[in-house]
């Protein structure tokens, strides 16, 4: 084979190599986004602490339209209740994605429903009001109604809503294919590396240039502006209104951001390592070119 046309093949597949380089680091980091990791980080973010005051703001709000009072319902709710909530709404949320049903849950919280019904029954013989089927149904009315907006409040990701308007079930098929997408991947990558190594059989050196080119090349395009995004904080400036929704899709995009710019710096300094690699092997053979000519 001709120099030129290996230098023109080797050109072609190194950048070939970047994307596929790079669909492997996007495909990883998307992958490793597991409910368990999204507990963990409501947990260590204390999300179920901001629903409780989210929540107790709301009944305070709605005190004047409702007329019952915030504690009535915050008296019978505990962060322990609301964490198994959200755990629950994250956990549904990946078995629709896994294309799995998702379980059942039990958000009953019976002390809430008796707050709610003595207030109530307090309340209508204070005012001599016979309870009827009309104050059953009052009653039934707002102790759903409660039940609905802890469950909204507790669905931090938005899961329950992403499934009714069916974006899960759109996105599950996708998802489920992220395991082959990094196969393939991978795959592509090391058989285009092959390419290369027989392209330079005659020349080590270039291949170990070709491939650390690559490298650089698809860690710069995926550090530098994952490096832009955290430096300048961009995720705080997004403009969501509930506290608990705000941190965890910020700690969310941080953390794969984070991640991708952690594959991308490590396949620059592989491809520094090689770089490296091809300019000792140069030197070597230069050094030993003028003992083979004597």
């Amino acid at each position: 084979m001709k120099k030129p046309a290996a230098y023109i093949g080797s050109f072609i597949i190194s950048i070939l190599l970047v994307f596929t380089l790079m669909c492997s680091f996007a495909a990883i980091t998307v992958n490793s986004v597991k409910a368990d990791k999204l507990i963990s980080d409501a947990n260590e973010n204390g999300i179920a602490s901001m629903v409780k005051n989210e929540l107790n703001r709301y009944f305070n709000n709605r005190k004047n339209t409702t007329g019952i009072p915030a504690d009535v319902y915050m008296n019978s709710i505990d962060e322990e209740y609301l964490s198994d909530i959200i755990q629950f709404k994250i956990n549904s949320g990946f078995s629709t994605l896994n294309g799995n049903v998702g379980g059942e849950f039990d958000i009953s919280n019976t002390e809430l429903e008796n707050s709610i019904s003595d207030f109530f029954s307090e309340y209508a013989e204070s005012i001599g009001y016979e309870k009827d089927n009309n104050y059953d149904v009052k009653l039934r009315n707002a102790q759903k109604s409660a039940y609905t907006i802890i469950e909204e409040y507790c669905d931090i990701y938005k899961f329950g809503a992403m499934d009714s308007h069916g974006v899960l079930r759109k996105a599950a098929p996708l998802y489920q294919k992220l395991p082959l997408a990094i196969g393939l991947s991978l795959i592509a990558s090391a058989a285009l590396a092959i390419i290369l190594f027989v392209i330079n059989i005659k020349e080590i050196k270039d291949l170990a240039y070709w491939i650390g080119t690559s490298a650089v090349v698809s860690g710069a395009m995926g550090a530098v502006p994952c490096i832009y995004l955290l430096v300048s904080d961009y995720f705080s400036a997004f403009t969501i209104k509930q506290p608990q929704i705000f941190t965890a899709y910020t700690t969310l995009m941080k953390d794969i951001t984070t991640e991708f710019m952690i594959f991308s710096i490590a396949s620059v300094v592989v491809g520094i390592i090689l770089f490296a690699v091809c300019a000792i092997m140069s030197r070597l053979i230069k050094k030993s070119e003028p003992q083979k000519e004597s």
